[in-house]
């Protein structure tokens, strides 16, 4: 049902049908009554990524350029650009291709920081991101006596894999489910250990760091941090792939 209304939603502003071949046209809408400034991420599908190739700018409907960045998605690219747009305000955009300099050249060098004009991160490759300072009154936010920004905390029961509570001992024991007594099972709490950091882009509008963690219970762990050059916010995705609940 959500993804209904959200299809109808979309396409009463402006959404097309899927199709193989169509125009990079693009709506950007702010829902909220507010303004905001933030990044707005223009989706290229994968079988239409060798366009990109291309010299392109991305423009909007009165001939405004935009500076953008294009970074690597599962399902293609994305191209991004920050906006300022007014409570309740829509803007369309294009891909114009032509003759055009290039745009998204990557710039900086690595460094166990990232800062601009709203906070300073730092981070070193034994313990993580352990400084972030408000640059607008200098305090620094993190508790220096606590584990680093985004370390992983794990909790796990070793009884038996899928069957923390024992009921499947119970059962196969022939003992009643009902009757079982309530408590908690043993469990094992961990913090991660950071073993990589990794940077995967870097260039005028953001960059991206990967933390990569080892957890027990966990195959894989990973802390995905993107920057944004001219933001006061930064995003965080994790992504983790269990073997121990």
């Amino acid at each position: 049902v959500a993804c209904t209304a959200l299809d109808e939603v979309l396409g009463s502003k402006g959404q097309g049908k899927f199709k193989s071949r169509r125009t990079f046209d693009y709506k950007v809408i702010n829902p909220f009554p507010k303004s905001r400034r933030s990044i707005a991420y223009l989706p290229v599908d994968f079988w239409e990524s060798a366009i990109l190739k291309q010299s392109f700018r991305v423009v909007d409907r009165i001939g405004n350029i935009y500076p953008f960045q294009v970074s690597d998605i599962p399902r293609g690219q994305t191209i991004g650009i920050v906006l300022d747009l007014d409570g309740g305000e829509e803007r369309e955009f294009s891909l114009e291709f032509g003759n055009y300099p290039i745009n998204d050249i990557p710039v900086g060098e690595t460094k166990n920081f990232f800062e601009n004009e709203y906070y300073r991160i730092q981070w070193s490759p034994n313990k993580g991101i352990y400084s972030f300072i408000n640059r607008a009154t200098d305090n620094e936010i993190l508790d220096q006596n606590g584990p680093a920004l985004c370390t992983p905390v794990y909790q796990i029961f070793p009884n038996e894999k899928g069957d923390a509570a024992g009921l499947m001992l119970r059962a196969a024991a022939g003992l009643s489910l009902m009757s079982r007594p309530r408590k908690i099972p043993k469990d094992v709490v961990t913090f991660g250990k950071l073993k990589i950091i990794q940077k995967r882009t870097q260039a005028q509008l953001y960059s991206t760091w990967n933390f990569i963690y080892e957890v027990p219970g966990a195959s894989q762990f990973s802390v995905e941090l993107t920057f944004f050059n001219d933001l006061a916010y930064f995003d965080i995705a994790v992504r983790m792939n269990k073997d121990h609940v």
